[in-house]
């Protein structure tokens, strides 16, 4: 009983650093991401005509990068989903057991139920 309540304890503690940390790794490469867009906004509108210049472009190799941040930056922002997902899956639970009367059985009576319900539903 004790274990149980020590696991989920620790889990969320876990999951809230992941969820900081994501965040965190999330916003700084968004602002790698928005000081390469503002640099090359200010080279843009120092430009004049509709062609840009080759040599005030930013390197492939830099655009390469910032490809790989972005893929980078929608995997953290999926485990932040998931993280979300998983908690308010756990809170759910959570809910579902506080809201009626609890005992040993409960998984053995809900269990006992979907097999009654296929039986009828068979025999329908």
């Amino acid at each position: 009983m004790h274990r149980a309540r020590y696991n989920t304890t620790l889990n969320q503690h876990f999951e809230a650093w992941g969820y900081s940390d994501c965040l965190n790794k999330i916003a700084w490469n968004a602002n790698t991401l928005r000081n390469f867009a503002d640099a090359y906004i200010k080279v843009a509108q120092e430009q004049h005509g509709s062609q840009p210049i080759p040599e005030r472009l930013p390197s492939e190799k830099e655009v390469s990068e910032l490809i790989d941040v972005t893929i980078w930056m929608k995997s953290q922002l999926e485990n932040v989903r998931d993280i979300v997902q998983h908690s308010l899956a756990e809170k759910a639970r959570d809910s579902s057991r506080n809201s009626g009367p609890s005992y040993d059985g409960d998984d053995d009576i809900t269990i006992a139920r979907h097999r009654q319900d296929a039986v009828t539903a068979a025999i329908v």
